[in-house]
């Protein structure tokens, strides 16, 4: 849940950009056992990027796992389950609250 917790905490909206989410999760990843790399690109002043990672040392078949890092602009009227910030995880009755 903690892990879950500090992903939420990532801004990664477009005027962000994702290079900080895809350095944090990369080095979970690294921490893990698993090679990382990046591809970047500059977008609108912003640093947007793609994380690859695979076990280290493994030559078994792999898992591809395709998905967004982005997340979009929000109106934080409509996150009143954690008090008006979506980048506030909040869990309330078993549920995990954040964008």
């Amino acid at each position: 849940m903690s892990l879950a917790k500090a992903i939420i905490r990532q801004d990664s909206t477009n005027r962000r950009g994702t290079w900080p989410l895809a350095r944090f999760v990369g080095e979970q990843l690294r921490d893990r056992g698993f090679e990382v790399s990046y591809q970047k690109v500059r977008e609108n002043g912003c640093i947007q990027a793609n994380l690859i990672a695979h076990k280290a040392g493994s030559n078994e078949r792999g898992l591809l796992i395709n998905t967004h890092l982005d997340t979009v602009t929000t109106d934080p009227n409509k996150w009143s389950q954690t008090g008006g910030n979506p980048f506030r995880p909040t869990l309330h009755k078993g549920r995990l609250y954040g964008l």
